[in-house]
């Protein structure tokens, strides 16, 4: 019995050794592979500033003028979700102010999977269409679209229904947002490469949203609750059968501050987002980032931006806008930036095309629901790449 006791303790003594050397190298491999880690974090957060390619943080910053650029760069496994789901800009259809046929066709021909293109109706960009329904009856008062720019905006704060708008002028929006995709070229490219083309407002005015209820559960789960109830009913079903898909917003370069985040805003599916930007913009951020989190709740967002092409430069002494933004005409560089991490994306680009970071309040509010921001990226962004962004004309 006594050596069967020595026997029994001296196992005991040898598993604890072997329990004390399995702490020690879980513990060494964790510390080898954080060091591992945060050296090649800071190799790529500050790579060769001779290169075409930058990373700074998370976010790619390269040059990029052609199809085979988009092939060579957009390789983040994230891309490869089959279907994949585009977000493109199209507020306006004037000239420099909407992502064109051609970088979507750079872009469609860098992704191997099915393509979703999806955007809402716009009032202002169809509002310049001579072969649509000029008047329009508000009430007793009968209004063309100019209305929308100034009187119309303001009565808009305080009237969310377009009930008003659907019953006389929804046939009027359709057929000036077709003719929007048939005369840039984006019906042609949609076919010839089989896009799926869903527009937000025409599911959502149709009843083919999904139930808001379920929306609710699955945002709340990740998220805080948004502003307002109002954002859980804007997902429409032929995009919720694709969740967990990978959404890119894609972005361009305008006279105003409009990034990753924004683009998303678009996908509310009032035609004129006055209501959602509130009196003197006091909602703007708030909408911005509570859109946000319901398609981060349903698919995984991945950000894109483009400075190339006829562009848009915010000049205060420009040839061209109006009294809140004015604006010189110019050939973009031929610049793709690019992400997961939207909050950081947007804060290089507002930051590296001169608008100020401290001034765009939707940064400050997601960094308190999707994760702060390196602002010591700002400086470091602007040594690699800060000549890539001035204009050459």
């Amino acid at each position: 019995m006594g050596q069967l006791k020595v026997f029994h303790n001296s196992i005991k003594q040898l598993l604890f050794l072997l329990s004390d050397l399995i702490i020690f190298y879980v513990r060494l491999t964790d510390f080898l592979i954080d060091t591992g880690a945060k050296n090649i974090k800071e190799q790529r957060t500050i790579p060769s500033m001779n290169s075409d390619i930058q990373l700074i943080g998370e976010t790619t910053i390269a040059k990029a003028s052609s199809t085979a650029d988009y092939k060579r760069l957009l390789k983040d496994p994230i891309l490869k979700s089959d279907p994949i789901i585009v977000k493109p800009n199209w507020v306006l259809s004037e000239e420099g102010s909407y992502t064109t046929a051609s970088s979507l066709r750079c872009l469609f021909e860098a992704l191997p999977g099915k393509i979703i293109v999806t955007e809402s109706y716009q009032t202002a960009r169809v509002w310049d269409d001579p072969t649509i329904a000029r008047t329009f009856k508000v009430g007793d008062e009968v209004v063309d679209w100019t209305w929308f720019r100034g009187k119309g905006w303001l009565w808009l704060h305080s009237h969310p229904d377009w009930t008003w708008f659907k019953d006389s002028m929804w046939s009027e929006i359709r057929k000036g947002d077709n003719n929007f995709l048939e005369r840039l070229g984006f019906r042609d490219l949609f076919q010839e490469f089989g896009v799926d083309y869903v527009n937000v407002t025409e599911e959502v005015w149709s009843g083919r949203a999904v139930d808001s209820g379920l929306v609710k559960e699955i945002v709340e789960k990740r998220y805080s609750p948004v502003f307002t109830d109002r954002l859980y009913g804007i997902v429409p079903e032929r995009l919720y059968r694709h969740r967990g898909a990978t959404l890119i917003s894609f972005n361009r370069l305008k006279e105003y501050g409009s990034f990753t985040f924004k683009n998303l805003f678009g996908l509310i599916p009032d035609p004129n987002r006055s209501w959602w930007h509130g009196p003197r913009d006091r909602t703007l951020s708030l909408s911005i980032v509570d859109a946000a989190k319901v398609y981060a709740s349903l698919f995984s967002l991945y950000g894109l931006w483009e400075y190339a092409g006829s562009t848009r430069l915010r000049r205060d002494e420009g040839k061209f806008g109006g009294p809140e933004y004015r604006f010189d005409m110019a050939v973009g560089p031929g610049i793709l930036v690019f992400g997961r991490n939207f909050v950081e994306l947007d804060a290089l680009l507002c930051h590296l095309n001169g608008f100020k970071v401290k001034d765009a309040e939707h940064i400050e509010l997601a960094e308190q629901v999707f994760g702060a921001n390196n602002r010591q990226l700002l400086g470091e962004a602007e040594k690699c790449v800060g000549s890539w962004f001035k204009p050459s004309s």
